[in-house]
Order: C-alpha cells, then structure tokens, then sequence
C-alpha cells in the first residue's frame, strides 16, 4: 500500500483527468513514472473510487456508502 502523500497526489490526478476527458494518466511517484490508459471513463471512475477508499483505510476515516431506494408510491 502507498503512502498517504502518493496516494492523496494519485487522487488528484486521476480526477484531473476525468475533468478534462483524458484517459492516459501518468504518476510520479517514489519508483518512478508510470503511464495508465483507462479504457472508459467508468474504469476511471473505479480507479478514483478504489483511491479514495485507500485513503479513507490509511486515515480511518469512514468509507461512505450509497444505499438506492426505489418505490412504487403510497399504496
């Protein structure tokens, strides 16, 4: 697991690239450069999810959970 500065930098980066629609990243981290392409934005979108879980583990913070309800009105 990454240190909380690579990963906090990581974060930013990939919503950066969301923001403005790229989906090649490239990290500078403590082993050097690397290079992702992403192949949707979804996956994208996985990676940043999957960070930010990282993050929360590493500071303890709770992770945050959507729950959807659907109903079929007042019956």
């Amino acid at each position: 697991m990454a240190d909380l500065a690579t990963l906090q930098s990581e974060l930013e980066t990939l919503k950066g690239a969301l923001r403005s629609g790229e989906k090649r990243v490239r990290y500078a981290g403590p082993n050097g450069e690397r290079e992702v392409e992403y192949r949707s934005v979804d996956d994208l979108m996985k990676a940043i999810a999957a960070t930010e879980a990282e993050i929360a583990a590493l500071t303890g913070a709770a992770q945050v959970r959507t729950i959807n309800v659907r109903s079929k009105g007042w019956q």
